[in-house]
């Protein structure tokens, strides 16, 4: 978690808070923030928790001034303390998710010439002032009517004064997106991010200064990155965002050298399934079987033809649904889930005894409330664990949780122990499945 800026003068401040979620499953977070005198008024928007996917980051705003009569007329300064809160993981404290900032509150402050005589003495002056100054334009109109009747005829000056000024208009984002080059074999996919905007005074694209259109290159990542645009008129503000999916290298083109018959060609490990579209997925296929040319014609009898074996069959990578929640199975495949479960796989140490336990978090991701009806171990090794949880005949709402406990039994000797975590819940993509591997110590 970062903030920028960390320090700001003036009536009042907008803090941006940056969240990246570095983990191999999305998060939930709720950020949190306070003064120590708890003497400002602090907005935070989004209000509520924000969900991060993988490998991506989510942009929140802290907006603090001093409450109605608290500060004055003097000058203060205040230390605030912005704290992220994972959904799911309320007892754990992250030090990354602890930053601080400070704002310090400069009031207005009349000039140093301004007159401080009392009103009775101004009063009487300032009625004596009025009445000079309106003689003297009565005076200088009839003065300027004399003279426009001697000169009727002569011909009038034309006078054009233009004036600028008025109220900020809104600044707008007419433009911004991601557009996907190809840079080569090695590097895999680029993508050229192009903006345009209007009535903007100043421009900033996650927090750097950028011109009011124009484009720039984002290189190639393994993980997905979120692209903040703002476009600022005065007090006015109106963003965008805009996430880069990772790259994955571009697709072979057709008759280059591909890997021996049976064996498919490795897909990259830390190619993320979510936020890719369909057009950078690989597909496996099987390369193209040579001709084989007939024997030359002889007196003596041709050879007995090689069994050809068919190709083998061609594998295509899964393909995922940009913006859906995924979650990991048995099989090693991806299916949508209603729920976010964290770990995906529950691993126990290897040489673990009886006794030892890991907690698993329970998230949903919403929008609507639903019910855990069961929280179950199926498999060969069920009888090897037991669960505790706060979730079971629970209605959670959404971006809320609870917690399971999963204890490993003793059974007397060592060896590999697996089984299955089993949720089901009211959900339309229920139930969720969980691995579960022990390796118990002799």
């Amino acid at each position: 978690m970062d903030v920028r800026p960390a320090i700001i003068r003036g009536r009042k401040a907008s803090f941006h808070v940056t969240l990246l979620n570095q983990t191999l499953a999305p998060a939930a977070i709720a950020l949190l923030a306070r003064d120590v005198e708890d003497t400002l008024d602090i907005r935070i928007e989004p209000a509520g928790p924000v969900i991060v996917p993988s490998g991506c980051e989510s942009l929140v705003t802290v907006r603090v001034a001093p409450r109605a009569g608290a500060a004055g007329n003097t000058i203060h300064s205040y230390l605030l303390e912005l704290h992220g809160v994972q959904l799911g993981c309320e007892m754990d404290i992250d030090p990354s998710l602890l930053v601080q900032a400070r704002f310090t509150y400069a009031p207005r402050s009349a000039p140093s010439w301004a007159p401080r005589w009392p009103l009775r003495v101004l009063a009487p002056a300032g009625v004596v002032l009025f009445a000079v100054l309106l003689v003297a334009a009565v005076t200088g109109a009839r003065a300027l009517k004399d003279a426009a009747r001697g000169s009727m005829n002569a011909p009038a000056a034309v006078s054009t004064v233009s004036t600028a000024g008025g109220s900020a208009r809104e600044p707008s984002i007419a433009a911004f997106e991601a557009l996907p080059i190809r840079s080569g074999r090695s590097s895999g996919y680029e993508y050229n991010l192009i903006w345009a905007t209007s009535n903007a005074t100043r421009v900033l694209l996650n927090g750097q200064a950028a011109p009011a259109d124009g484009s720039r290159l984002a290189p190639p990542l393994g993980y997905s990155k979120l692209y903040v645009l703002a476009a600022i008129n005065g007090r006015k503000l109106i963003e965008r965002q805009v996430i880069v999916p990772a790259a994955l290298p571009p697709r072979p083109p057709a008759g280059a050298s591909q890997a021996p018959t049976g064996t498919p060609p490795a897909l990259p490990s830390e190619a993320p399934y979510m936020g890719l579209p369909a057009s950078l997925l690989i597909t496996t296929t099987a390369p193209p079987t040579a001709p084989v040319a007939p024997p030359p014609t002889a007196p003596v009898a041709p050879p007995p033809t090689a069994p050809v074996a068919p190709p083998p069959t061609a594998t295509t990578r899964p393909t995922a649904t940009v913006g859906a929640h995924l979650t990991a199975t048995e099989a090693g495949g991806v299916v949508a889930s209603d729920i976010l479960v964290n770990p995906l796989v529950i691993q126990f140490p290897t040489g673990a005894t009886g006794g030892q336990t890991q907690t698993v978090h329970l998230v949903n991701l919403g929008p609507s409330p639903l019910t855990i009806t069961t929280v179950t171990i199926i498999g060969a090794g069920a009888d090897t664990f037991h669960t505790t949880d706060t979730c079971h005949g629970r209605a959670i709402s959404a971006a809320n949780g609870c917690a399971i406990t999963i204890t490993l039994a003793p059974t007397g000797g060592p060896g590999q122990r697996d089984a299955t975590l089993l949720i089901a819940d009211t959900g339309a993509h229920s139930p969720y499945r969980a691995p579960i591997h022990a390796r118990e110590a002799s």
